[in-house]
């Protein structure tokens, strides 16, 4: 359509819209003697309600009656200083028809707009085309409006919210009774049966509390260790049910890019499938990320900074065993050797929800303390990666009290010591390995000739 055409379209459209506004002034008022100023005062209004243009309202009127110049002008200018008026019979009819036409929701989640026809079953995202040809119908249906105008609409108070993880559990069945999460964990054969179902059952609790309220994190991280082949990422994509799957992620996380912690936001499950290949630095910026509380930033084409909740609680396998680099401070991950997999059998996902939701909402203890996370620090050691430093000295020493000791030593005797027999170097960063090595086995410190020294066996 060209331009001129356009102008035509709209041309055409002030007219129509014209005679129904007049058609409206007739109602209250006959343009006679007396009731004249009423008369152009309440069709201009109309015209204004109507978003017809001022000058085209004033030539419209103009034409209509052969009334005073200079006296229109004056009642129409006034009526038209309502600048909120203007377009208002048209938002109401707006509102009215795509009422009337689709169904339109906030995904919160996601921060986007999702729109349903009225004659079809499902929601899809409504994207720049899916706006515009919104925009069409309205338009040839004789509607003034644009695509920014509608979408101001629609983004305000016109449309509901809507959160997609907090909708599936409010339409759950109440729990049974039936134990629908030793189910799940039985799905996996680990080397700690009971301690599985116990970290599985926890973790699955705080998933839920961390997706549906913004004051709650999940802390801890499921790792599962197996060979290629065992079903690790095949029972990880079965976790959330099949209507909450789009809300899952796999891939690599950059805590530093601002794709990755979008995620954050818009996912309740992040699966982490580069856990066997971080580095120091690496892991520790992803136990950062772990322990995030929201996120700031602003999206794309978004006009200002946004504080985003962190919704996603983290999962992860891995090939290798020893993938943890932190000497301390692993706690966060719950890590569990997967020797079979039962990737077949059918979920129950109504049941294994509810009884989720049902524990949760009864105040499970679902955050690990005290002899709890000494277990899980104890349990990870197996999958530690070791300081070939921290090698050296358990193959050398070993710790023993202060009368049973064969010699006392500092860090830097130590470190001197090793380097004589395995050549290993004196630089800083190994002098402070030496430390953390000594005090997380166990070894005793004491003041000797006022130099802090370490009580050893030799073996």
């Amino acid at each position: 359509m060209t331009i001129t055409e356009q102008n035509k379209d709209k041309e055409q459209l002030n007219i129509e819209t014209f005679q129904k506004c007049v058609i409206e002034t007739d109602k209250d008022y006959e343009f006679i003697d007396g009731q004249k100023d009423n008369y152009v005062r309440t069709l201009a209004d109309h015209c204004n309600q109507n978003g017809i243009p001022i000058d085209k309202a004033k030539i419209l009127i103009k034409e209509k009656h052969n009334f005073d110049d200079e006296l229109v002008t004056k009642i129409i200018n006034k009526e038209y200083s309502d600048k909120k008026a203007f377009g208002i019979a048209n938002k109401k009819s707006i509102e009215t028809f795509l009422n009337e036409t689709y169904k339109f929701r906030y995904n919160e989640v996601l921060g986007k707009i999702e729109v349903q026809i009225i004659s079809s079953a499902a929601y899809k995202p409504l994207d720049d085309y899916g706006l515009n040809s919104i925009c069409r119908i309205l338009e040839v249906s004789g509607y003034k409006t644009s695509p920014q105008k509608l979408h101001n609409l629609l983004v305000s108070d016109f449309t509901p919210r809507y959160n997609p993880f907090k909708e599936y559990l409010i339409n759950l069945p109440k729990w049974d009774g039936k134990d629908y999460i030793k189910e799940f964990s039985d799905l996996v054969t680990t080397d700690d049966k009971d301690f599985w179902k116990e970290a599985l059952t926890k973790w699955l609790i705080a998933l839920i509390a961390c997706s549906t309220d913004n004051a709650i994190m999940n802390q801890s991280v499921i790792v599962l260790n197996g060979g290629q082949g065992v079903g690790k990422s095949r029972f990880i994509s079965k976790i959330l049910p099949p209507e909450l799957r789009d809300y899952k992620y796999s891939g690599t996380i950059n805590p530093h890019n601002k794709d990755s912690l979008i995620l954050l936001s818009e996912k309740i499950l992040i699966d982490l499938d580069e856990l066997g290949s971080l580095n120091r630095k690496d892991e520790k910026a992803m136990k950062e990320l772990i322990t995030k509380a929201d996120v700031q930033l602003r999206k794309p084409y978004g006009r200002i900074t946004e504080t985003l909740p962190r919704r996603a609680s983290f999962i992860g396998s891995v090939n290798d065993g020893e993938f943890l680099m932190d000497m301390t401070g692993n706690r966060r991950f719950l890590c569990f050797e997967a020797t079979k997999i039962d990737y077949d059998s059918e979920i129950n996902y109504q049941g294994l929800y509810s009884q989720i939701l049902h524990l949760y909402t009864s105040g499970f203890k679902y955050w690990f303390d005290g002899d709890e996370i000494r277990k899980i620090d104890e349990k990870n050691e197996k999958f530690r990666a070791k300081n070939p430093i921290e090698e050296l000295i358990l193959s050398e020493y070993t710790p023993c009290a202060e009368e049973l000791a064969d010699d006392f030593l500092s860090s830097t005797q130590i470190l001197h010591n090793l380097r004589e027999k395995h050549s290993i170097s004196l630089d800083t960063s190994n002098s402070i390995a030496v430390g953390k090595i000594m005090k997380k086995h166990g070894f005793l410190k004491v003041k000797k000739e006022n130099i802090y020294k370490y009580a050893i066996k030799n073996n």
